[in-house]
């Protein structure tokens, strides 16, 4: 089992890559997002079979994420506030 301390865990046919370089594959710069998904995988124990299959389901992670921010801003008309689970790195197909 890998451990998560600000790094992404990646499968034993990888090495563990830091954070920052699975950000700079995604493009991303938000630290809120980046924050966020630290802390997901670090919660869920997730690792990923290749640094590509991390980026992707970073990306996956990104558009669910800013999808329950979006929801809850209109959280005084919705019958339910969402937040990141164990479901956040997984497309509706996947789910």
């Amino acid at each position: 089992m890998f451990g998560v301390v600000g790094l992404v865990a990646l499968s034993s046919s990888f090495s563990i890559a830091p954070k920052q370089e699975l950000f700079q594959q995604a493009g991303e710069s938000d630290p809120e997002v980046m924050n966020a998904y630290i802390q997901f995988i670090s919660e869920y124990g997730r690792s990923y079979a290749s640094k590509q299959h991390a980026t992707d389901k970073f990306k996956v992670f990104k558009r669910n994420y800013e999808a329950i921010k979006e929801h809850n801003k209109h959280e005084s008309v919705m019958p339910f506030v969402m937040k990141v689970n164990q479901f956040a790195d997984m497309t509706a197909e996947e789910f």
